[in-house]
Order: C-alpha cells, then sequence, then structure tokens
C-alpha cells in the first residue's frame, strides 16, 4: 500500500469516528442569580434528543440542541411549568412533554423523559451510510 492510499484510509477512518462519536450535551442552566435559591430540577431524556426545545413558564431555556440531560440550578421556589420536545423525523413520533413541577427549597427534583423508538427509516439510513463509509476500503 503506497502513502497516499495510506493517508486516504487513515482520513476515512477518521471521518467515520467523528460523524459515530455521540455530541449529546450536559447542559447547566442557571435559572437565576440569587444566591439564597439553591433548588434544581435535573431532566433526563431516555435516549438523546437532537432539536431539543425546553421552555420553564413559557421562557425558551433550550433552543435546537442535541440533549443528554439538563440541569436547571438557582430555582426559587414555586410552581413551573417545563415544555420538553423535540421535532425530529427519525423518530416514531413528536416529543412533547409538558410537566408542572412544584419546586421546594434546597431541593432537587429529577424528572425522566420518554422518548420513542427510531424510525424504521432510520435504520435503514444508518446501514446505508454505513455501507458507504466502507466502500473506498474495499478498493485499497
Amino acid at each position: 500500500m503506497t502513502k497516499t492510499q495510506n493517508n486516504i484510509s487513515i482520513s476515512f477512518l477518521i471521518i467515520t469516528l467523528v460523524l459515530c462519536v455521540s455530541c449529546g450535551r450536559q447542559l447547566v442552566i442557571p435559572y437565576s442569580s440569587e444566591s439564597n435559591s439553591n433548588a434544581s430540577i435535573f431532566i433526563k431524556p431516555i435516549k438523546p434528543t437532537n432539536k431539543t426545545f425546553i421552555t420553564i413558564n413559557d421562557s425558551l431555556i433550550v433552543n435546537k440542541k442535541l440533549i443528554k440531560s439538563v440541569r436547571i440550578d438557582h430555582l426559587p421556589a414555586g410552581i413551573y411549568t417545563i415544555n420538553y420536545s423535540s421535532d425530529v423525523n427519525t423518530m416514531v413520533a413528536r416529543i412533547d412533554s409538558t410537566m408542572t413541577i412544584v419546586v421546594e427549597d434546597h431541593k432537587e427534583i429529577s424528572k425522566i423523559i420518554d422518548v420513542p423508538p427510531y424510525s424504521s427509516w432510520y435504520y435503514i439510513s444508518q446501514i446505508l451510510a454505513g455501507l458507504l463509509l466502507l466502500l473506498p476500503f474495499l478498493f485499497i
């Protein structure tokens, strides 16, 4: 194998690894700057969700992000309405979860978001993408 072919093989391997690595984020968002309010809400979807929107009391706090989990810190005591939505065509159904949470001082509340399964087209596209990425290696 020549040096050029070896460089091409290594670059395809690096591109494949970059595309396959999950880039979901674990966000920590401070709700207020008050030092005396230290309650928090931890939201975790079953699997990472893409193009995620999260609102708390109709204020947008997350806009089109790939999310693994979200922690909202420095919440004053009170009642909060949280909407977690993700509009992705790879899922069988759209995620749209609204919950009302009563927050008490110095407490952490955890919520799990149910995520629908991937559609069959998602799996077919992943197999085709994998085959296309392997295609250059067949001719080396």
